[in-house]
């Protein structure tokens, strides 16, 4: 009986992720794997700087932060982001960090 008690308590506590609009395992997997894929391409674009762009992927929206040089690096790096399998839309947060203005890397 308490064994069966324990099941249906963990049952429960692990559904109740799903009810607070959490990742299911299967999700959070995808998520993950279009995180990676996008922080790969970032690293071997020409045209962003990847350690000054932060990727969080949560179900299948992607959001993009940090500091780039100018528009056309917001621009590419979306078209990164938007290019990963398993995403639902961006929202690109990047700023243009002004001349002269120090930034850096995470």
């Amino acid at each position: 009986m308490k064994c069966l008690l324990i099941v249906v308590l963990s049952f429960f506590l692990s559904s109740c992720a799903i009810f607070q609009d959490k990742s299911s395992p299967r999700q959070y997997a995808s998520d993950a794997a279009a995180t990676t894929q996008i922080k790969s391409k970032l690293v071997g674009s020409d045209m962003v700087s990847a350690p000054n762009i932060h990727v969080e992927t949560q179900n299948g929206i992607v959001q993009l932060s940090g500091f780039v040089s100018n528009y056309a690096q917001i621009k590419e790096a979306e078209r990164i982001a938007r290019s990963a399998p398993g995403v639902k839309s961006v929202v690109n947060d990047l700023v243009i960090t002004p001349r002269g203005a120090p930034h850096r890397g995470k």
